[in-house]
């Protein structure tokens, strides 16, 4: 299968860890969230200890579920999860453009709102100890969304962008500097989170940057914590709507649908891990993982 690099690392590369050795640490801190990439023997070493863990046994309907197996897997060989220096792929670094013409003054307009988070490095973001060391660093990646090349770091309204200009609105309060910007940007994705079970299932940078945006909105107060938890409880029910139509083709499924105990369709409502994968951003993780080519 084929997925972008950002959906890759937030699908597979939680239960990663770096390497202890200090060369493997080195290659880790100089790879931040702008320039996170693997080569595809690294994806292709992943995929395989995962699968003979069992992780891929079971369908997972979202994100959070494939997660949940990833944790509770016992692993056959972990330190082929193990993320040493030769695994990082090459990748467009983040560079300031130099002159005073008018291509680079633009291009460094462009780019200085986003520096802060070429500091946000693996290193620094792993949680060495939790069951999943690198779910936050991933996190964050997936939120940022494609930026491997300084051309898509550019882009006005680009996922990167759209990512900073979220994180200052919220940080620039206690972070003045971009190196202080980056050290709040871990805690802070952290401490917002929404709960598992009511966050979006798929892998895509816009589910990802909704999550933050309303975990934020969540957190903030019990009047925002209200707000979301309706707002993606209405989600769901026009997932069970769109289900109902789909029955109404089968009469006998049909009349099974509008015999449902009402109890137990307010207890779907206020679940959305109930969800069926008909309505979830699928990410095919059942099959045989064929070598992953992410893209950039």
């Amino acid at each position: 299968m084929q997925l972008m690099t950002f959906q890759a690392a937030i699908a597979f590369f939680p239960r990663c860890s770096i390497s202890r050795r200090a060369v493997d640490q080195a290659a880790a801190r100089a790879v931040n969230v702008l320039t996170m990439r693997l080569t595809d023997s690294a994806w292709s070493r992943i995929l395989t200890e995962l699968l003979n863990a069992q992780v891929f046994t079971q369908p997972a309907n979202s994100l959070n579920e494939l997660h949940a197996f990833m944790r509770d897997a016992i692993l056959l060989a972990p330190a082929r999860l193990e993320i040493v220096a030769d695994d990082w792929h090459h990748a467009e670094a983040f560079a300031m453009p130099t002159g005073t013409d008018v291509a680079a003054v633009m291009a460094r307009q462009k780019l200085e709102p986003i520096r802060f988070l070429s500091l946000v490095s693996a290193l620094d973001v792993e949680e060495p100890m939790a069951l999943l060391p690198l779910s936050l660093f991933s996190t964050i990646v997936a939120f940022v969304g494609p930026c491997l090349t300084q051309a898509a770091r550019r882009t006005g309204g680009s996922s990167v962008q759209l990512a900073a200009s979220i994180l200052r609105v919220h940080l620039a309060g206690t972070a003045c500097t971009d190196a202080q910007l980056a050290a709040r940007v871990a805690p802070f994705v952290k401490q917002k989170m929404l709960p598992p079970q009511i966050r979006n299932l798929g892998a895509s940078e816009g589910e990802r940057r909704e999550d933050l945006e309303d975990g934020i909105e969540y957190h903030g107060s019990s009047q925002g914590r209200q707000s979301i938890e309706e707002k993606r409880i209405q989600l769901l029910g026009f997932g069970l709507g769109a289900f109902a139509a789909e029955l109404c083709d089968d009469p006998q499924a049909d009349a099974a649908w509008r015999d449902h105990d009402p109890n137990v369709l307010a207890a779907e409502r206020r679940h959305t891990h109930l969800l069926a994968d008909r309505y979830a951003t699928d990410i095919s993780l059942s099959t045989h993982p064929q070598p992953l080519t992410a893209s950039p």
